[in-house]
């Protein structure tokens, strides 16, 4: 059996971590058991699914040093420490991030710790302090470790465009169950009456509440939307740092009303089905299925539009996304099509490669 050790912050359910969750669902456990190594001591949402399917969670010791850069050499000390003495409960390390500063924490930690198979799997497309980025991007490339990325957009941001040219990185795409993301009139329905929603026109975001996630552009689009669609709602799912600001620029525009803090949610299909229209979503592959008529960021990697219903726009006007989602709010979801780029995201197929790629790398 190859132990694969994952680098999380907490198993909760957001867009990384369910995607572990869906390929360790999916896998074969026989062969492969995950291990999470998480930097958080709260319990996380998938936890006691994670011990029912044979798999192990551990919390790292605290890193108590908060310093600009001594932070990060502490952080190096604890988890080379961790994985010296743990050893024995893992084969590879699989770390999920999206900065390069964190890429070169946790691979200098294994150097130390003599973890040699090693994998860096780069979940986004941008992010803070590009500059320092840039330069441990290039301290990075004095390691030997393999790089997967959720896009070649994403592979791009962590690992150059280089790496990516030279085919060093594979992409695993974020796949999905497609079963269960099908759109079903009755159950949104069904669903709206629950929310008591079912008179409006409905909006929806799932995502953490983080910068990358751009709720505050959110609102001001929803505000304007509003002013030509009173009886519109908005549905926010997800919960995260960000979160009271949020509710406070809510308050202050005077959407109390009509905003809605779902918080952390099991019901992800029934709720996509409730929707009208999608904007600026995280879990894009689960609306596109739902047939769900989306507007999002033009930053959106190609290959995962696998429909013809998204508006791609820039981060510049709300008036314009205003005016993209009443498009939007007129297509038919039972006449949406699929193109070829939906075979990507077939779960079963992606949990299959993954498990190929672990048994190749822990024998190298």
């Amino acid at each position: 059996m190859v132990r694969v050790l994952h680098f999380v912050s907490r198993m909760d359910r957001a867009g990384q971590e369910t995607f572990l969750m869906n390929v360790y669902r999916n896998i074969n456990r026989d062969n492969i058991k995950f291990v999470f190594l998480c930097t958080s001591p709260q319990k996380g949402d998938y936890d006691e699914e994670i011990k029912a399917l044979g798999g192990d969670i551990y919390v790292l010791p605290e890193v108590k040093k908060t310093g600009k850069f001594s932070k990060y050499f502490e952080k190096i000390k604890v988890l080379s420490k961790w994985l010296k003495e743990n050893k024995d409960k893992f084969d590879i390390v699989h770390l999920h991030t999206y900065h390069a500063m964190d890429v070169w924490v946790h691979l200098e930690a294994c150097r130390r710790a003599g973890v040699k198979t090693r994998i860096v799997h780069s979940h986004n497309t941008q992010g803070l302090q590009v500059t320092l980025h840039k330069i441990m991007r290039n301290v990075c490339k004095l390691y030997t470790f393999e790089k997967f990325a959720c896009s070649k957009a994403a592979g791009e941001w962590l690992f150059g465009k280089k790496a990516v040219e030279k085919g060093e990185v594979t992409v695993i795409y974020n796949g999905i169950d497609f079963a269960k993301y099908k759109y079903d009139p009755a159950l949104a329905k069904k669903y709206r009456q629950k929310l008591n929603i079912d008179d409006k026109i409905v909006l929806g975001h799932i995502g953490r509440f983080n910068y990358q996630k751009n709720h505050e552009f959110l609102i001001e689009v929803f505000a304007e939307f509003k002013k030509k669609h009173e009886n519109s709602v908005l549905l926010l799912i997800g919960r995260g740092k960000l979160e009271n600001k949020i509710k406070e620029k809510v308050i202050a525009l005077g959407l109390t009303e009509d905003v809605m803090f779902l918080g952390v949610r099991d019901d992800i299909p029934q709720l996509l089905n409730a929707m009208d229209v999608f904007v600026f979503p995280s879990v894009l592959i689960e609306a596109e299925m739902c047939r769900l008529p989306i507007v999002t960021s033009d930053q959106v990697p190609e290959e995962v539009v696998i429909n013809d219903a998204i508006s791609l726009q820039g981060l510049r006007d709300e008036n314009q996304w205003a005016f993209e989602i009443e498009k939007m709010l007129q297509k038919n979801r039972n006449s949406i099509a699929f193109n070829t780029n939906l075979n990507n995201f077939d779960i079963v197929n992606i949990a299959k490669n993954m498990e190929k790629r672990y048994n190749r790398i822990a024998i190298k």
